[in-house]
């Protein structure tokens, strides 16, 4: 049977979309307090002008991988986390690591565990209404998988794994300490406008 690889690509873009909307990120020790929250908002906001230019920064700190028909899937329990450790040891890093310092952050990497932190129970609220529509979804996603004729049994055994660990990430979206999320509610929409404009 001929392969399909735009099929593949598609079923495969299909679990990446699915997943960017779940991204959990690991918690850390330690009282996510408002002053902290404004203080990471702020930074973020500082940081995407500070770099807006040079692009020294990652541009989209949720970027998926390139579809080479052998997706990967992204380290979602550390975003922020992730993102600088490309940085380190360059000027960007010092840079950045001054901008956050200014906000009162001890260094990058203690505003990174922060961000990590808020991003994960940011998901967790936005969770609240979508998880059952996303288990449809994923439920769906996996019957395709398993009745597509166009899929070799190597491809739907990639994809069952993939699927997996979206379900598993979805478990962990929902799963955000009560204490973060509630810290973080007074500041939702502009925590969503500083996030969405980080993934423009």
């Amino acid at each position: 049977m001929p392969s399909h690889p735009s099929r593949y690509s598609l079923a495969g873009a299909g679990l990446l979309l699915i997943l960017l909307a779940l991204m959990p990120l690991s918690a850390r020790a330690g009282e996510l307090s408002a002053e902290r929250v404004r203080g990471f908002i702020a930074s973020l906001q500082a940081l995407q002008t500070a770099f807006a230019e040079d692009q020294a920064l990652p541009e989209d700190l949720s970027e998926p991988p390139a579809d080479d028909g052998h997706l990967e899937m992204p380290d979602f329990s550390r975003i922020f986390s992730n993102a600088i450790e490309g940085l380190a040891g360059s000027p960007a890093y010092d840079r950045a690591e001054g901008i956050v310092e200014s906000h009162g952050f001890a260094d990058l990497s203690d505003w990174a565990g922060t961000g990590d932190r808020i991003y994960q129970a940011w998901m967790a609220i936005e969770m609240e209404q979508r998880a059952p529509q996303v288990t449809r979804d994923m439920a769906q996603a996996m019957a395709e998988i398993d009745n597509s004729p166009h899929l070799s049994a190597e491809q739907k055994a990639q994809m069952r794994a993939m699927m997996a660990s979206a379900q598993h990430s979805v478990r962990q979206a929902q799963s955000a300490p009560a204490e973060d999320i509630a810290a973080i509610r007074p500041h939702l929409d502009a925590l969503r406008a500083a996030l969405v404009e980080a993934g423009e």
